[in-house]
């Protein structure tokens, strides 16, 4: 399952190689490019902040990835959309986020004044010792790998 699907652009490969993509995104437009490019996959209309869609509480998933969407939803609602998401999670299977993101606060800090220019205040960037402390109180367990100095790879299981 792909959170924030878009075009496609992330579950593309997978979808070519027998993969079966489910994708959940709050715009119409992605959705309908997504179902050209992958037309046997099966997409949500949805906004990632009222979590995993009632529809598919049902399906279980082996893989549940997610890129550059869920710095549009605020921490507490990416902490229910996380959780609504291992609810679906196959046995043994994986959440994996790759988004804008930081070890610390003080990594934010340093490039919001290192980026002042094009910096989106309206964005909720992950902080990864934060995220994965609320992660872990709630039973799951999280690791974290800094992949730039702006992006990050989170992984739920």
């Amino acid at each position: 399952m792909d959170i924030g699907v878009g075009t496609g652009l992330l579950t593309y490969d997978l979808y070519e190689e027998g993969a079966k993509i489910v994708g959940i995104d709050f715009s119409e437009e992605m959705i309908e490019k997504a179902k050209d490019k992958m037309p046997d996959g099966a997409f949500f209309l949805h906004d990632i902040n009222q979590g995993i869609p009632e529809d598919m509480c049902n399906m279980r998933f082996d893989f549940i990835v997610s890129s550059y969407a869920i710095h549009h939803i605020d921490d507490e609602s990416k902490l229910n959309l996380i959780n609504s998401a291992k609810e679906i999670l196959r046995e043994g299977g994986m959440i994996i986020i790759a988004d804008i993101a930081f070890q610390t606060e003080d990594d934010l800090k340093k490039c919001k004044t290192t980026y002042m220019d094009d910096w989106d205040v309206g964005e909720y960037y992950i902080i990864s010792e934060k995220l994965c402390n609320e992660i872990n109180k709630r039973g799951l367990r999280c690791d974290y790998k800094q992949i730039s100095n702006c992006a990050g790879v989170l992984v739920v299981y």
